[in-house]
């Protein structure tokens, strides 16, 4: 099955748009950019890759459905940015600078 040139293009433009927010959001609240690769980005989406690029290493055979890998993901990274949170703001008492 041939996918849809056209629906291809959306998913790319809002990919960007959706990325560019996020990029813009991160470059104000968090000036340091160590602080935004180092410990932002890392620590929320790390563990969330662990179980893909294991999987990836496992024969086609034994490979996880992909299903699995996208709810394994989604846990990870919800579980990952709550803790990062709570660790921020409870913890540090820095939610905004």
């Amino acid at each position: 099955m041939k996918p849809d040139e056209s629906k291809l293009k959306n998913y790319t433009i809002y990919g960007l748009l959706i990325s560019g927010v996020i990029a813009i959001l991160l470059a104000y609240l968090i000036p340091s950019v160590i602080e935004i690769c180092g410990d932002t980005i890392g620590s929320l989406f790390i563990l969330g890759l662990i179980l893909p690029v294991v999987s990836a290493y496992i024969s086609k055979a034994e490979s996880i459905p992909v299903k699995l890998l996208l709810i394994e993901f989604l846990t990870a990274f919800a579980t990952s940015t709550v803790w990062y949170f709570i660790e921020k703001c409870i913890f540090k008492r820095r939610c905004i600078k």
